[in-house]
């Protein structure tokens, strides 16, 4: 006989989006890359498609599914992301050991910014892997959400949290990158200057505004996507620089605090965006603000 698992206090019973809303976020993907949506008796065939001079495989029912479970579909998201000027990422490269006497470099460019070194490694773009980061520790956060590993629950909470402010981070610099290859003096202007340095994150976001979406200026801080993102940044500094000397984690209070990443993380992106009158359907933006939903129950089933 073996023990069985013990009941979570917390749960995410759905996926990212209904099958409705994974079939047109699909759909739309294919159509901004020039892909025609395949006849309904077609829709679950393999197709060949000719896309840039370059032959791709794709299976529209599959990628659908992709999406359900997801929030994208990897192989249109990808090749989506890729066209962003802002945005497109690194190519992921892992390597294991090199076999003796051999040695394997790995790495990549974005603009004129180049990492690498000597396998193994991994070549990652850190905005992705932020994003990741934030899914994979509400789902250990729900996971560990009982009796005998509640701090473990704790523990992946609080980089929850701290996934949620560094993604943010890396949005800002992403986009300072690029201004810094195409402007001569990064440094004359007030608002680039600020962009790129080490200011607060509050201080970053206005100048990202100031830069690419002026007109955002007086709207953006009064909408419910920077109230969460408020709010994460409260709970980060009460749990991750804390000033008082116990601290107590509420389970209900921590299932929804994992939802605030929808909006205050993803939503709050996904606007910025839309506030520059670019395309928000950005692979990473688009997982954390389709996060499945998180669920608490006081009571478990045994």
């Amino acid at each position: 006989m073996t023990d069985s698992p013990l009941p979570s206090h917390l749960c995410m019973p759905g996926g990212h989006l209904s099958t409705k809303r994974a079939r047109e976020y699909v759909n739309g993907l294919a159509l901004s890359l020039g892909i025609s949506t395949p006849a309904q008796d077609a829709y679950d065939k393999d197709m060949l498609i000719d896309l840039d001079h370059k032959p791709l495989r794709l299976n529209f029912k599959a990628s659908v599914n992709e999406a359900i479970h997801t929030g994208v579909p990897k192989t249109l998201q990808s090749l989506f992301d890729a066209r962003d000027p802002y945005l497109a990422p690194a190519i992921e490269i892992a390597i294991g050991p090199a076999p003796p006497g051999v040695q394997i470099d790995l790495g990549a460019a974005i603009g004129s910014y180049h990492a690498g070194g000597p396998a193994p490694g991994l070549v990652t773009s850190p905005e992705v892997a932020l994003a990741e980061d934030i899914l994979h520790f509400r789902r250990t956060a729900c996971e560990a959400s009982h009796v005998d590993s509640f701090a473990h629950c704790a523990r992946s909470y609080r980089c929850y949290l701290q996934s949620c402010l560094a993604v943010v981070d890396c949005f800002l610099f992403r986009y300072a990158s690029y201004v810094k290859n195409r402007i001569p003096d990064f440094e004359a202007f007030s608002n680039t200057r600020t962009l790129g340095s080490a200011a607060g994150i509050e201080k970053r976001l206005d100048a990202w505004v100031l830069t690419f979406a002026t007109d955002a200026l007086d709207t953006f801080k009064r909408t419910k996507e920077w109230s969460d993102f408020q709010m994460i940044r409260q709970l980060r500094n009460r749990y991750v620089h804390p000033s008082d000397p116990v601290s107590f984690y509420s389970l209900k209070e921590i299932g929804g605090h994992l939802n605030l990443c929808r909006r205050g993380v993803g939503g709050l992106l996904r606007s910025l965006r839309e506030y520059s009158r670019m395309d928000k359907r950005i692979g990473f933006i688009q997982r954390v603000a389709t996060a499945p939903e998180v669920v608490y129950s006081s009571q478990t089933d045994t």
